[in-house]
Order: structure tokens, then sequence, then C-alpha cells
């Protein structure tokens, strides 16, 4: 588990690790931050609150789909989801570990999803791909096109 510390009473002995945030400004915990994702089969994204999800930005990188809400701005980001499982309020363990079991039984709709994952990524959510956007529309809004 990375990030904010999930109640005591989810950690059970054995079933998971608490690594806690990685300061991306440290070299070293950003790469242990890229080393986890690149390794993760998923990353389970279940948020009540993050508007501007970076993580699960990042996680496309490494071609690691997420599991998260259909929520915030995660639609947008998600390319409308089609290598991202966006689930409906309200979440619980069931529907999670459901999505996950799901990703799990289907290989090959998982291998696209991390492909389509990558791919949607770096062609649209690198910093260069939105200064471009940013450049267009700007142009189009002063009719300098």
């Amino acid at each position: 588990i990375i990030g904010s510390p999930p109640p005591a009473t989810d950690l059970v002995a054995g079933e998971g690790i608490y690594e806690g945030y990685f300061n991306k400004r440290s070299v070293e915990e950003h790469a242990a931050f890229r080393g986890h994702l690149s390794k993760a089969f998923a990353l389970l994204h279940p948020t009540d609150s993050d508007i501007a999800p970076l993580t699960v930005i990042e996680a496309g990188y490494f071609g690691c789909p997420a599991i998260s809400v259909d929520d915030f701005a995660l639609r947008e980001i998600t390319s409308s989801s089609n290598h991202h499982l966006l689930l409906q309020r309200p979440l619980n363990a069931a529907h999670l570990s459901a999505s996950m079991r799901r990703m799990l039984a289907d290989t090959v709709a998982y291998r696209q999803a991390r492909q389509n994952a990558r791919e949607f990524a770096v062609s649209n959510l690198r910093p260069e791909a939105f200064t471009e956007r940013l450049q267009r529309g700007i142009k189009a809004a002063l009719c300098i096109l």
C-alpha cells in the first residue's frame, strides 16, 4: 500500500505491506516508487478525494492498468476507460476484489489493457503532449490556425 495509511483494522499481518508516501523529489524514493509501478499487476486506486490522480497517469507510463472510481478527472485521463476499470460508487471490498479477479481471469484482455494504458499515457499524458494541446487550443481561440 502506497500513500495514505489504511485503517489499522485493514492491515492484516502477512497480507500486505504499507510502504507510506514516496517523496518524488528524492532520487531514491522516486526510483522506489517507479520500481513498484513497473512491477505492479494493477493499481488499485479507490480514491474519494483525488481530483487530479497523477498516480493513475504514472502507472499508465508503465502499462499498469488501474481500478478506480468513475469520478473526478479519471474518465478524462483514462480515455473513457478502454484500459482501466472505473467503478461506480459506493465502492466496497467486494467490488474491488471482483474487478481484480476479472483482470486475473482474462489474460488476453489484461495484456491488451496494459498495452493500451502505456500507449495512451505516452501519446496523450506526457507534459509535451499537454503543451501541444494547450498551444493548439490557444491558437484556435485566437484564430491563428
